[in-house]
């Protein structure tokens, strides 16, 4: 899979509020390069749901590109609810992502059904499906 449109500055802030969810995903995350994150362990992409839009946008291809190479479905369904979570959450009408962005995003979903069609993370795509349709959406 190609990841296009994600060659983004490194925030320099990880959330945008500081709650104790928000305190764990700024201490795994604040000041690392995204060569420095272990994107197969799961327990980071909790923090995912609490990052502000930019730290997703910049730590967002790691883990699409770690969980294409997970045989057994547990990173990818991880990174579907994260995904989802985010783009579900308070801040989901002001989250826009650049077309490049939007187009390596629903390679990654087009993948999921055709790898674990036998899975749970079949119940995500009507969800996918929704914030597909709202979401991708050129920014301004």
């Amino acid at each position: 899979m190609e990841i296009k449109g994600f060659d983004l500055a490194k925030p320099k802030e990880v959330c945008d509020y500081d709650g104790l969810d928000e305190q764990y995903a700024e201490r795994h995350f604040k000041g690392k390069d995204r060569d420095e994150i272990d994107y197969t362990d799961e327990s980071l992409l909790e923090d995912l749901m609490w990052m502000n839009h930019d730290a997703f946008e910049y730590y967002l291809p790691g883990f699409l590109l770690a969980s294409l190479e997970d045989d057994y479905g547990d990173l990818t369904s991880s990174t579907l609810m994260a995904i989802t979570s985010h783009l579900s959450g308070p801040e989901a009408k002001r989250i826009r992502f650049t077309k490049d962005q939007a187009q390596t995003i629903d390679c990654w979903f087009d993948a999921i059904p055709e790898r674990f069609a036998a899975e749970d993370l079949l119940q995500f795509i009507p969800r996918i499906e929704k914030y597909r349709n709202r979401i991708w959406v050129e920014k301004k």
